[in-house]
C-alpha cells in the first residue's frame, strides 16, 4: 500500500541523513507509537477486555504470547535492516514475497480457502513480479561497476596529455564569434 511504501521510504531517509541504525529507528518508532496505540486500545475497550480475560492467567497463553511478540520484534528488525541495507523498494518487494508464500501455505494448510480464477492471477501476478525483480536486481549486480571519470587532476601521466595544452591544463573552446 502507499502508507507502507511512505514508511519504508521515510526509513531509509533517517538512516541516512541522520546517520541512525536499524535498532535505533526501531527503539524510536516502537517509543513514539506506544502512547498511540495505548490510546486507541482504551478508546476500543480493549484494555478492559484483556485484563478482564481469563486467559491473561494461563501459563500456556502467556508463553505463547511472548513467543509471538519475539517473533514480531524479530520481522520488525529484519525489515529495518533490510531497509537499511537494500532500497524501500527491495524490502517491498521481500514482504510481497513473503505475503505470496503465506497465502499459498495458507490455501494447503486451512481447508476452507476458495480457490477462483482471480486468486490465482493474484498469487500469479506477486510471484511473477518478485521473481522479475530478484532477476532483475541479481543481473545488475553482475555488472562491473563503471570507472569513475577521470579529471585532469587525475592525470599524471605526461605521456598521455594532449601535445597541443600543456601541462595537462585544461583548454576551453567557445562556440561564439571572436570581434
Amino acid at each position: 500500500s502507499s502508507l507502507t511504501a511512505g514508511f519504508l521510504v521515510s526509513m531509509k531517509y533517517y538512516f541516512g541523513s541522520l546517520n541512525l541504525k536499524a535498532v535505533e529507528v526501531l527503539r524510536y518508532n516502537c517509543v513514539a507509537s506506544i502512547p498511540l496505540m495505548f490510546m486507541i486500545c482504551y478508546a476500543n475497550g480493549e484494555v478492559n477486555k484483556v485484563l478482564s480475560s481469563p486467559t491473561t492467567a494461563d501459563t500456556t497463553f502467556l508463553a505463547l504470547f511472548l513467543c509471538s511478540g519475539f517473533l514480531a520484534f524479530s520481522v520488525n528488525c529484519s525489515t529495518y535492516w533490510c531497509t537499511q541495507v537494500n532500497s524501500p523498494l527491495t524490502t517491498s518487494i521481500t514482504g510481497q514475497l513473503k505475503n505470496v508464500l503465506t497465502t499459498v501455505m495458507g490455501m494447503f494448510l486451512f481447508p476452507d480457502v476458495h480457490i477462483n480464477p482471480t486468486f490465482l492471477i493474484g498469487i500469479g501476478v506477486g510471484t511473477v513480479g518478485g521473481i522479475l525483480y530478484s532477476v532483475h536486481k541479481f543481473m545488475e549486480s553482475q555488472k562491473p561497476k563503471p570507472d569513475k571519470p577521470e579529471t585532469p587532476d587525475d592525470d599524471d601521466d605526461p605521456e598521455s596529455r594532449s601535445d597541443d595544452v600543456p601541462n595537462g591544463a585544461v583548454h576551453h573552446i567557445s562556440l561564439t564569434p571572436r570581434a
